[in-house]
């Protein structure tokens, strides 16, 4: 239900609702079954329940009787069994019930004993991040797969980048571009080769100084139900006093603008994972939210794909002028948002099949030169 739900405009697209609602009905007649089989089996409980506790007190009655007349029981005697088995009864249905309900929550403590349990495999290090700006970051030999993969997504990187640099990251999809950002935020447990930050192994830092100058915003829209101002404030600690002032952090990501047009402005509840937003908005959203932090390193892995031209030039612009001397990842499909980067490299299959700088890729004339003239033709 949940899923057709957010995936309404999907379903309606491709004129599935009368299939999907079939599905549901037959999930609902399913459950609604096997809700009527336990409510069936729960009332013909309790009326046999009642007539075996009254057949017993009629049977002890009926027997101490006999007994009394034989003179081997006294009527105290008696009552006193009754009143002992009127005690014992009690407890016994409340027992049946106690199984009945730990019966019902078994499957569901079953799975969240299994998120609780859950051991973490990633082992941290101990050493202090005191700063990532004046730090190079050095792949040398770096492989990388998923702990559910069978082969390698990333093979062989040798790559360093220099404080301050603009990284761009292009390629074809599912060429690991995203994979490749994600290994600096330290998600996962390292496979062969070495990936230092200045002198030390990644490995031996710990995780949480890391992920503390780094300001990243993923592909996906990542926005919460609440509203717009505290999805931009997510990401700023309540104690911090650094970073950029809430106002300053939309206008360069070129939200500001579309305040206007919200209802309640800055305060407008954005709903279920933004649906109240366009996707531009929402990418301008986490743009806004990574920058706030003022992070020593912004990751933006392909987070302009869905605004136009002319915004995508202006956020870069305003980040090429406000992040002097502060190092940028950027991985985009459309080439121009990398044209500007110190170091651009073209990833293939998980290796680095080219790299330089714009000027340098297209005297090569390689794939980067071939989808940029595309690119520029279709534009």
């Amino acid at each position: 239900m949940l899923e057709n739900v957010l995936g309404v405009r999907v379903i309606r697209a491709y004129s599935k609702e009368e299939n999907e609602i079939k599905r549901f009905e037959e999930r609902s007649k399913n459950l609604y079954d096997k809700m009527m089989d336990e409510s069936k089996t729960s009332a013909l409980w309790g009326p046999i329940g009642r007539g075996v506790s009254g057949a017993s007190y009629v049977i002890a009655f009926l027997f101490g009787a006999h007994q009394i007349s034989k003179g081997a029981l006294t009527i105290g005697q008696l009552i006193t069994f009754i009143m002992y088995l009127g005690n014992i009864v009690g407890p016994m249905f409340s027992l049946g019930d106690f199984i009945t309900m730990s019966n019902q929550a078994s499957a569901s403590s079953d799975r969240i004993s299994n998120v609780l349990n859950e051991k973490i495999d990633l082992p941290d290090g101990e050493k202090e991040l005191n700063s990532l700006w004046d730090k190079t970051i050095e792949f040398r030999n770096f492989s990388f797969k998923y702990p559910s993969s069978k082969s390698d997504l990333l093979k062989e990187i040798n790559l360093t980048i220099e404080p301050g640099q603009t990284l761009g990251v292009v390629g074809k999809v599912g060429s690991g571009k995203t994979t490749f950002l994600k290994q600096i935020l330290k998600f996962y447990k390292q496979n062969e080769g070495e990936l230092f930050i200045g002198s030390s192994d990644i490995v031996d830092i710990k995780s949480s100084t890391i992920r503390d100058k780094i300001g990243y915003v993923p592909q996906n829209h990542l926005v919460f139900s609440k509203s717009l101002e505290d999805n931009v404030l997510f990401s700023k600690k309540k104690d911090s006093k650094g970073g950029l002032s809430l106002e300053e952090a939309l206008s360069l990501a070129d939200l500001e603008k579309d305040l206007s047009q919200l209802p309640n402005g800055i305060e407008t509840m954005i709903g279920e994972k933004g649906v109240s937003l366009s996707g531009g908005q929402k990418q301008r959203l986490q743009i806004a939210r990574a920058l706030i932090i003022d992070p020593e390193l912004l990751i933006l892995d392909d987070s302009l794909s869905a605004v136009d031209a002319k915004t995508e030039e202006k956020i870069l612009k305003n980040l090429r002028e406000t992040r002097k001397g502060k190092m940028t990842f950027i991985s985009s499909h459309r080439l121009s948002a990398v044209i500007n980067a110190d170091t651009i490299i073209v990833l293939k299959d998980g290796r680095i099949d080219e790299i330089g700088n714009h000027e340098s890729l297209m005297k090569n004339k390689g794939w980067y030169y071939e989808q940029f003239l595309k690119q520029q033709k279709e534009a």
